[in-house]
This record gives structure tokens, C-alpha cells and sequence, in this order.
């Protein structure tokens, strides 16, 4: 009957190890704004649009403007362009604990009104990213194609259709830990039922 048990919690145990999301996929809380895009994500767990697709972050920081008021955003915009033109934008967003300078960061960088660190806009960035042609789109037989690999490889579970690549949702780390925890557990088993 012990043994039983433990085979069978053993397996419930794998199989909730092996199903478990990676720490890398989990979003922090957002004090300031419990509705602020998830950064702990790959972009690619957002939405495939996230990666290339500026407006799609512009999309989710424009309720922020409303959420704190247009009063609050003008006041905090003047201290972060005083912030910027003072080369201190770091010490600015150190001035609150809650998370608000950071948003209000966000916010005015996705909305293409101030560079980020390396003195790129928004639009500079991802126009790096997004290809000029696509050679899917030439013909109705390649973007069927191209759109059956995708789904293929989401029903796999592979993450944002571009499978076992760096840029996949695939997390190689779990399946080796669900299969060391097996392999010990067998060992294990097979010693305790030998010695029996």
C-alpha cells in the first residue's frame, strides 16, 4: 500500500514539475498600476506583435494617462524631461518606491515622446526589428503554409511559432529536471523494494 502511494505521488509530483512555468515567464506586481504590460515576460509571451509592433505597446500604456489624470502626467513629464536634460533619469525613477516614475517612463517612451537610455524612440527601435519584405506574404500558398507551422508548432507547445530557437517558448531546463527527478525516484524505488 506504501508503495502504491508513493509511485503514485511520485508521478503527480512530475507531472507538476514538468507542467510548471519557468520563473523567467512570471510578471512582478506593478504597484503603481496593477494594469502595466508584463516586462517579466519575453515579448513573445505577450503577443508576437509585442516584438516588432510598437503600437502595440503604445495600445496598453495609453490607459496609464487616464488612470493617474492629466494633471499628475504633465507635472511628472516636466520632471522627466528636467530629468533628462539633467542626466538623471535613474535617480528620477529611484525617487519612487511604488513604481510611478518608471510607468510614467513607459508611458511617454512608447508614446514616442522621449528616447530611452541609449537615446532611441520607440518607433527607432522596433523599425530595426520589423522586416521590410515578407517573403510569406508573395503568395497565398507560402503564408498557408508558413501560418500551419506556426499553429503546428503552438499546439507542440514550442511558444511563438518559431520552435526550439532561442526566441521559443520551449524551456529545455524542465523536461531534464522532470526526467532527473524520475531517474532518482526509480533508482530510489528499486533499492527500497530490494531490500524488502
Amino acid at each position: 500500500m506504501k508503495t502504491k502511494f508513493l509511485i503514485i505521488s511520485s508521478l503527480i509530483g512530475l507531472f507538476v514539475i514538468a507542467n510548471s512555468n519557468s520563473a523567467e515567464g512570471l510578471c512582478l506586481a506593478n504597484e503603481d498600476w496593477p494594469d502595466a504590460p508584463c516586462y517579466g515576460k519575453r515579448c513573445a509571451d505577450n503577443n508576437a506583435r509585442a516584438c516588432t509592433d510598437p503600437n502595440w505597446w503604445k495600445e496598453r500604456w495609453e490607459p496609464y494617462y487616464d488612470y493617474k489624470g492629466k494633471e499628475w502626467m504633465e507635472m511628472k513629464k516636466i520632471e522627466l524631461l528636467d530629468a533628462i536634460d539633467a542626466n538623471n533619469v535613474l535617480k528620477w525613477k529611484d525617487l519612487s518606491p511604488d513604481g510611478s516614475h518608471d510607468n510614467v517612463f513607459d508611458y511617454y517612451f512608447y508614446m514616442g515622446e522621449i528616447p530611452n537610455s541609449e537615446g532611441l524612440y520607440a518607433s527607432q527601435i522596433f523599425s530595426e526589428q520589423i522586416p521590410t519584405h515578407d517573403p510569406y506574404s508573395d503568395s497565398e500558398s507560402l503564408r498557408l503554409a508558413a501560418e500551419k507551422k506556426f499553429l503546428a508548432e503552438e499546439s507542440m507547445g514550442f511558444g511563438s511559432g518559431t520552435g526550439m530557437s532561442d526566441e521559443s517558448n520551449f524551456d529545455l531546463i524542465l523536461p531534464v529536471i522532470a526526467i532527473a527527478i524520475g531517474a532518482g525516484l526509480g533508482i530510489s524505488l528499486t533499492v527500497y523494494w530490494k531490500r524488502k
